[in-house]
């Protein structure tokens, strides 16, 4: 694909998907880098990441979970000072992409793959560029490589909201990522970069990601928002299983 938008926009086929009948998610504590992370663990197979998005929880993955928990060992993690995980001074994506890394090797988990959504999915991009042995693949829904690969009404909304009371994680959004040219194309991970026809991300940021990232794929799913995956999740579930079993062909 190259970075057209309209010869990269797809219409995602969910026929067919079942969800497990069998599905008990435990919850589980692991402290990282001195923090206590919160996560949510179901299934056996290959290890398998959900990161979710600004302000959310593991909670917004369980539907990706118990579909994907068929065939993987699905970890769904809170991030710091967000879902049940301790509150922090230190706020970053570099931050939230170390927890990443550390509970990685804690669990002692080999190559898991990542599924990021938007804050989750600039995790995701990252830590496929600072630990470049670590991953075994990642998919980005929603993630942008700056600040101004925001919407310019977002931007303008969180100028707003923030402009009375000023909010950790929404500043985070207005100040960070800077993900360069220069990051990306280090990243040797098998990259999918996702975006919705209508997303939250701009088209120009999304094809960013995927020019600079070397050998990865991009993807514009029809007719969706910037959560549509995660909400419906047998939509993201197809893009990135798809992904995924094409990696071990």
């Amino acid at each position: 694909m190259n970075g057209d938008k309209k010869k990269n926009t797809v219409k995602v086929n969910v026929k067919g998907i079942k969800k497990t009948r069998t599905f008990k998610p435990e919850e589980r504590d692991v402290m990282l880098n001195g923090v206590k992370i919160h996560y949510t663990v179901a299934g056996k197979g290959k290890p398998l990441l959900l990161i979710h998005g600004n302000g959310g929880s593991h909670k917004e993955m369980m539907g990706l979970m118990r579909l994907f928990s068929c065939e993987y060992t699905v970890y769904a993690l809170d991030s710091r000072c967000q879902g049940k995980s301790q509150k922090t001074d230190e706020l970053s994506y570099e931050a939230m992409t170390g927890d990443v890394k550390a509970f990685i090797d804690t669990l002692n988990l080999y190559k898991p793959y990542v599924i990021g959504h938007s804050d989750g999915g600039i995790v995701a991009v990252m830590a496929s560029a600072l630990y470049p042995e670590t991953l075994g693949a990642a998919v980005a829904f929603g993630a942008n490589s700056s600040p101004e690969g925001l919407q310019n009404f977002f931007i303008k909304f969180l100028n707003l909201i923030n402009r009375s009371k000023k909010n950790r994680l929404l500043a985070l959004m207005q100040d960070e990522p800077h993900l360069t040219r220069e990051t990306l194309s280090g990243i040797r991970t098998p990259v999918f970069v996702v975006a919705g026809e209508y997303d939250l991300i701009k088209y120009s940021d999304t094809a960013f990601l995927y020019e600079n990232i070397p050998g990865s794929r991009i993807a514009v799913i029809k007719g969706a928002g910037h959560g549509t995956a995660i909400v419906r999740p047998k939509i993201g579930y197809r893009i990135a299983k798809d992904f995924f079993d094409s990696l071990v062909h």
